[in-house]
């Protein structure tokens, strides 16, 4: 094989084996977790909420199906720097999410998937 090919090969061989990543496994049901209520804004008066669960590494993300009207109108109210702090009970779906962000036309686009949660209870932390 000449040098070239041979670099080549290595470099592509080495670009695939770096973009596999180890699968975090996460729960598939949570119990008294505490996480903070994040309100996404992706178009004008469009919004999305977002659980987030601080771990060692950045937070993890969830997108709450069932969520109650009360907790959405008191997520809204908090100043967006400290976000809500919730305790919650739930239960993954296995299915995701597309999280959308703003864009200049106003139109929302997609920027990723997050887990569905299903809800079993959750209140907010003082």
């Amino acid at each position: 094989m000449k040098p070239t090919l041979f670099y080549l090969f290595a470099g592509l061989l080495n670009t695939a084996l770096l973009s596999c990543q180890a699968q975090q496994t996460q729960p598939s049901s949570f119990t008294d977790t505490d996480g903070v209520l994040i309100v996404s804004v992706y178009s004008r008066g469009a919004y999305q909420y977002i659980l987030a669960v601080p771990d060692a590494d950045a937070k993890t993300r969830f997108y709450p199906v069932n969520l109650a009207d009360s907790l959405k109108q008191a997520a809204l109210k908090t100043d967006p720097a400290t976000p809500l702090q919730v305790r919650f009970s739930g239960r993954l779906t296995g299915k995701n999410e597309v999280i959308k962000r703003i864009t200049a036309n106003d139109a929302g686009e997609a920027a990723g998937e997050i887990p569905q949660v299903t809800l079993s209870a959750i209140s907010v932390r003082k």
